[in-house]
């Protein structure tokens, strides 16, 4: 295997030049030209560094191999930055692990779905009817889900990791393994808290629908929602799946066009922000479109008591894959210095944060069960 040729196109694929690179790990512009270019060797500290700075796991530069591949990314636009890049790669990397250690516990990680909605209709009546049967697979009638990214761990069993990128452009992405029921989602961290639960459930809609239409992942995707049957999809099945016709029906006492705090007080329960929460409630002829158009243009949510930038601090590591880790690290299935590596941290590091753990916490039915 060519390491140098390898760190080239890891580098390029970032959009690093030599002498950026060679700043971030601690390298001259000299020592990078040599080592892309064969004529010099690669101690084991200055790839493990490389690695770390161009996202990639070690063995992308051992040997051949393909990594998962992206499903679709939600943003707007027709460019990645470098941030995104760097998201997309981290989530890549940590999905190659969480994917080991299904195999190693001897586990599918296969999302449990309901592919069972009836065919015919538009795209969107089709996403409604999607979202009516998740909430009835999993028990969840016409509740609110309070918290979005446990009940995409727990019930459907996708692992949803953070990165804070600053380009607010990038939403999240999908990551599906082709030949493999395993699945991953990123979310931003930077995002406010009702476009993080939108992104969620708008991954969420896209997962069913390549599900549904047997598709593999595709390559990165950046879409515009207009005319695109599988982004319509994903967008009316968040809409619907966060905030079901019945139960908004059931609020339309609340509904109060004169006091914009109703609407968004609304819209926080369901975990959508006010502008979606006034298109849903004109759809559902709770609102007309004069009242709805009049309560965004002369609304500012922001300065709403209901209002939420963040909600709950957004752990850049999901919660199920360290579960998982956990799991195999006391099923002696990983090393302490493997599971710092899964986790971004040392052996040192990992050691200290489970030396008060009880083994017998990760042997529960919950945490055996997480990822089937």
């Amino acid at each position: 295997m060519d390491i140098g040729k390898k760190v080239r196109q890891a580098r390029l694929a970032l959009g690093y030049d030599q002498q950026e690179l060679a700043r971030a790990v601690g390298l001259t512009r000299e020592a990078i030209v040599n080592i892309e270019g064969g004529k010099r060797r690669l101690k084991a500290e200055e790839l493990w560094a490389i690695a770390r700075v161009l996202e990639r796991p070690i063995v992308y530069f051992l040997q051949e191999e393909e990594g998962p591949r992206l499903a679709v990314v939600a943003r707007r636009g027709d460019t990645a930055t470098r941030e995104a890049k760097r998201a997309e790669l981290w989530l890549r990397r940590h999905f190659g692990e969480y994917q080991q250690i299904l195999r190693l516990l001897g586990r599918t990680g296969r999302p449990a779905v309901s592919l069972d909605w009836p065919d015919g209709g538009t795209v969107v009546s089709q996403a409604r009817a999607a979202a009516g049967e998740q909430r009835k697979y999993h028990g969840l009638e016409a509740d609110p889900v309070v918290n979005l990214r446990d009940y995409l761990e727990s019930h459907v069993f996708i692992p949803v990791f953070g990165q804070a990128v600053e380009d607010t452009g990038f939403c999240g992405i999908l990551l599906m393994a082709e030949n493999d029921a395993a699945v991953a989602m990123l979310v931003n961290q930077k995002l406010l808290t009702s476009r993080a639960n939108f992104t969620m459930a708008h991954e969420y809609g896209h997962l069913l629908w390549k599900l549904r239409q047997g598709e593999s992942g595709d390559d990165v995707c950046y879409r515009e929602p207009s005319g695109h049957n599988e982004e319509m999809f994903a967008n009316a099945f968040a809409a619907h799946f966060l905030a079901p016709d019945q139960a908004l029906i059931e609020e339309r006492s609340a509904v109060v066009p004169s006091e914009p705090e109703t609407i968004m007080a609304l819209a926080a329960r369901y975990g959508l922000s006010f502008t979606a929460m006034t298109y849903r409630l004109q759809n559902l002829g709770l609102l007309t479109p004069d009242e709805a158009n009049s309560l965004r243009e002369q609304t500012s949510p922001a300065s709403l008591p209901s209002f939420s930038r963040e909600g709950e601090s957004f752990s850049a590591i999901s919660p199920l894959y360290w579960r998982l880790v956990l799991e195999a690290y006391f099923q002696e299935e990983l090393d302490a210095a493997r599971c710092g590596e899964m986790l971004d941290k040392s052996a040192l590091e990992f050691e200290a944060l489970v030396g008060d753990l009880d083994a017998e916490l990760v042997e529960e039915e919950a945490l055996l069960e997480a990822a089937r």
